[in-house]
């Protein structure tokens, strides 16, 4: 197939100015996304986030969604982003890597020293900033795994622990490193760190997924860790019998019940009430624009009075009850009327 009929020269020259209006695009595209995500123009669409309608509406993917949101949060900081990106100076790539490291102080000398250059390159500029090694919890599908049995060598969580056996965990791998802690350690130095390494099924990640976003309030960032530790301390709690021992000992006299009073209205919402609503709801939050879909999403998930409880609106009341994500609850705050 033939895309160009012109001489070599020609088609060199078509290609050039071609290149010149993808990148006059490209700035423009990210100015747009910047003046969105100032006006917060995404959330009575249906959207919880920028990335959420850059990912549903214009079928970006994950990763170029995040790029360009970068880049938009970035000009708005530093407008003349928009020009070096239009003339070809810096690109996506490259804005996504200097962001949190750029500030007034140091601004021009950083566009000077990664306009041009390579995304490896600007890699060992970034390092030179900040030589701490990154960390990245990586999480990827790897397929069907074959069946094999585990080498012997391959250890389990429990191994780590003093007087335990090893037990084979099928289906996973877990690998660990530990540095021994010396018995005068003093008080305030870091602790030990321990490196895990699993393979899971598929189903393990998105029940890892659905634990992240119940958290999220709890834990903003989500990283495996804090889903981990907290995981292992509820485990504990419940199946650890000294733990309900201690929990026993300390807990007081029960106290007499007193039913409150019936016609004693209260802001709290009760909890049958709340897992009714999470049911009517599925779990996500219910706004759903004039013109669009229900939004999506299913992380900082809270429970709204649609008649302000202020003002009269019943919270032992599901139908009066509602699931919204923060962004779209916090609309009202703001001044926007929710339907």
């Amino acid at each position: 197939m033939v895309f160009f009929k012109g001489s070599d020269d020609e088609l060199i020259t078509a290609l050039d100015s071609a290149i010149q209006s993808e990148r006059k695009n490209s700035a423009r595209v990210i100015a747009l996304l910047a003046e969105v995500n100032a006006r917060r123009a995404h959330e009575p669409r249906g959207f919880s986030s920028l990335f959420a309608m850059c990912v549903q509406k214009f079928g970006y993917s994950e990763g170029a969604a995040l790029r360009r949101i970068y880049a938009a949060k970035a000009v708005q900081e530093y407008p003349v982003l928009l020009s070096l990106l239009s003339k070809g100076k810096i690109s996506l790539a490259v804005i996504g890597l200097i962001r949190t490291h750029l500030c007034r102080e140091n601004f021009d000398q950083l566009i000077d020293q990664t306009s041009g250059k390579t995304t490896r390159e600007v890699q060992r500029i970034v390092a030179s900033l900040d030589p701490r090694p990154e960390v990245r919890e990586r999480s990827r599908f790897l397929g069907r795994p074959p069946k094999r049995a585990l080498p012997e060598s391959a250890s389990n969580l429990e191994s780590l622990l003093p007087g335990s056996q090893s037990v084979p965990l099928e289906g996973s791998r877990v690998r660990a490193s530990a540095a021994k802690t010396s018995d005068t350690q003093q008080r305030g130095a870091e602790p030990s760190l321990v490196h895990f390494s699993f393979t899971g099924t598929e189903s393990l990640a998105a029940r890892i997924d659905r634990a992240k976003q119940l958290l999220r309030h709890r834990f903003p960032r989500g990283t495996l860790e804090e889903i981990f530790d907290a995981s292992i301390e509820s485990l504990l709690d419940r199946c650890d019998p000294s733990r309900r021992i201690a929990r026993k000992a300390l807990r007081p006299a029960p106290k007499k019940f007193v039913r409150p009073e019936r016609d004693k209205r209260s802001r709290h919402i009760p909890q049958a009430v709340k897992e009714e609503v999470w049911l009517r709801d599925g779990g996500q939050c219910a706004f759903v624009p004039a013109e669009g879909d229900r939004c999506t999403a299913r992380s900082w998930l809270e429970y709204d009075h649609i008649i302000p409880w202020a003002v009269g609106g019943k919270s032992d009341d599901a139908g009066n009850i509602r699931l919204l994500c923060r962004n779209h609850n916090q609309m009202r705050v703001r001044g926007v009327v929710l339907t």
